[in-house]
């Protein structure tokens, strides 16, 4: 079973999906938050760009690596070290991305066929004010609302949504300086108590999409592809359990119509036909 890691944009919340996915005993799923969530993407699947990545610096501390047991060189990437046996081969580490669109980079991408990808949802787009701005009155705000105000940062019509620019421009207007624009969902994960966010008439929505390369595909990816999609347990690519062969049990309501039914051809049959045609010659007799 491949091991995945969820590489998600900030601002996005793929908990509820990665939950799911683990409930329904599909494999376990890392999670990882980046600004830039589809360059870390082509960072992860490029070989050269990890090995520049994992590389320390001269004078700088190791990471620390969760997976190592000891600081022997010859354990390096799985590795055993020397006079042991070699340990069993993990599964690959495949990664995934939540990305924000529109971005110039993934349109390249698909036109290049190297990913795949499949958009999700819309982000609603937000404008950024200073908590004591009186345009905070207001639920939703129009270009003609902020006209007066500074624009600190707004994303160009085709993207991307530069999310350190835009932890920039928080800082900003927190410090009672101009106003931003941008996806409200991100603005939220930016959470600044000097700040406040309106919805904002005046602006494309973002759309949340997944990414991941083509040359990884595989069931794993496809199978949180659906629940991401809203797929049911019930409908998922797993087998389901063979339906029940046996014979159905009466109901209890047709069971009852059944015997109503066959005492009406009891009193209609021949014997009770009779019966009735014996009393109406007594009563004749009588008078």
């Amino acid at each position: 079973m491949e091991r995945l890691t969820l590489i998600f944009a900030k601002g996005t919340t793929p908990s509820k999906w990665v939950n799911r996915f683990e409930d329904r005993g599909l494999g376990a799923i890392t999670l990882v938050e980046r600004d830039d969530a589809f360059a870390a993407l082509m960072a992860a699947s490029d070989p050269d760009a990890q090995a520049v990545c994992e590389s320390t610096p001269q004078g700088a501390q190791p990471a620390e690596n969760p997976d190592s047991t000891g600081d022997d060189p010859h354990k390096d990437l799985g590795g055993a070290a020397k006079g042991e046996q070699p340990a069993a081969p993990r599964p690959p580490q495949l990664p995934i991305a939540l990305v924000r669109l529109p971005d110039p980079r993934i349109s390249a991408a698909l036109e290049e066929q190297r990913i795949h990808l499949v958009r999700l949802y819309e982000e609603q787009p937000g404008v950024l004010l200073p908590k004591d701005n009186e345009l905070t009155l207001l639920d939703t705000l129009s270009r003609a609302d902020i006209a007066d105000e500074t624009i600190m940062y707004e994303p160009t019509a085709d993207g991307p949504v530069d999310v350190r620019a835009v932890r920039e421009a928080v800082l900003v207007v927190a410090a009672n300086v101009g106003v931003a624009i941008g996806p409200r969902p991100l603005f939220r994960s930016l959470n600044n108590k000097d700040t406040e966010a309106r919805d904002f008439h005046g602006a494309a929505p973002t759309t949340i999409a997944l990414a991941w390369l083509r040359d990884d595909d595989c069931d794993s990816i496809q199978d949180f592809v659906g629940i991401a999609r809203g797929r049911k347990q019930s409908s998922s690519r797993t087998a389901q359990a063979p339906a029940a062969t046996g014979k159905k049990k009466p109901n209890a309501k047709a069971t009852s119509r059944g015997g109503k039914k066959d005492q009406q051809r009891a009193s209609s049959s021949p014997r009770s036909g009779a019966r009735r045609a014996a009393k109406r010659n007594t009563r004749g007799r009588r008078r």
